[in-house]
């Protein structure tokens, strides 16, 4: 059978995942975020608990690269992490009082 799968895989082209580290889990998710964007429509991307895996230096460098590139992106975290560079967090507490700041 004739497939675009079967070419590719009889020209030996394969898909190259050269990520590592930390930092290299935050690009896959911002290469993921290209495709989305480039193959389907503009989308808000939600993530959660990202800041519970990763350190503060990685997750700044993440947010400047998806502010750079205008990403919608909602991070949800259970637990109030130091903010950093270009985010915006609103806290609701058990009361549903709302407080925003802004780095």
């Amino acid at each position: 059978k004739l497939s675009v799968t079967n070419i590719l895989k009889s020209l030996g082209i394969e898909i190259k995942n050269d990520y590592s580290g930390n930092m290299g889990e935050l690009e896959k998710i911002i290469d993921y975020m290209t495709l989305v964007r480039e193959f389907d429509t503009e989308k808000m991307f939600v993530l959660v608990n990202i800041r519970s895996f990763f350190d503060e230096d990685a997750v700044e460098k993440f947010i400047e690269t998806a502010i750079s590139h205008q990403y919608k992106i909602l991070l949800f975290d259970a637990f109030s992490h130091p903010i950093v560079k270009g985010e915006r967090r609103i806290t609701i507490d058990k009361d549903l009082c709302e407080f925003w700041l802004k780095k």
